[in-house]
């Protein structure tokens, strides 16, 4: 049987999955604090307009952000990366595929402790075409605002880290 010539990789519904039952209980958590004040006409009472307060009505409304994102990325069965002969194609961070000529260098880091490719791109004009501009946190810009590398991390794509590795090197060497 032939190697196929591109291969994609979605999210990981279950690790996904997990983490939303994770972030829904921490919202169920800061609403419960809010309905029931803990402390009571006790010394810990939740002060109307006090810190503890604010602390829980900041919670729900981050946990209830975090909750809507998880939620839109569970429903998303999309292929979010693409390895082929073409190149790398990350949705999350370019509008097109990104060719291997473009692509310099390939090395493995931790990126906020997980293991993520590195990708080192030569000054070429396909590379920065396909990328959109000034992405921050995935990429390292140079002075102009385009980016000079960016990693592809793959901590909530199916098959991890393993799967993203063994793509990458099917097509491209890996430093």
């Amino acid at each position: 049987m032939p190697a196929p010539d591109q291969i994609n990789l979605s999210y990981s519904h279950p690790r996904s999955a997990s983490v939303l039952a994770v972030a829904a209980g921490g919202l169920a958590l800061c609403v419960i604090f809010l309905y029931i004040r803990p402390g009571q006409n006790g010394p810990n009472t939740m002060i109307p307009g006090g810190l503890s307060e604010f602390a829980a009505i900041f919670g729900a409304i981050l946990f209830a952000f975090y909750c809507v994102i998880l939620a839109k990325d569970l429903l998303n069965s999309n292929v979010i990366v693409s390895v082929g002969r073409e190149g790398v194609f990350d949705r999350r961070i370019a509008t097109g595929w990104i060719p291997w000529n473009a692509v310099r260098d390939i090395s493995i880091v931790d990126h906020h402790s997980q293991k993520a490719l590195l990708f080192k791109l030569s000054n070429s004009e396909d590379a920065q075409r396909a990328l959109r501009r000034k992405i921050f946190g995935v990429a390292r810009n140079n002075a102009l605002g385009s980016p000079r590398e960016f990693y592809i991390e793959a901590g909530r794509l199916n098959g991890g880290f393993a799967a993203l590795h063994s793509a990458v090197t099917r097509f491209h060497s890996i430093v």
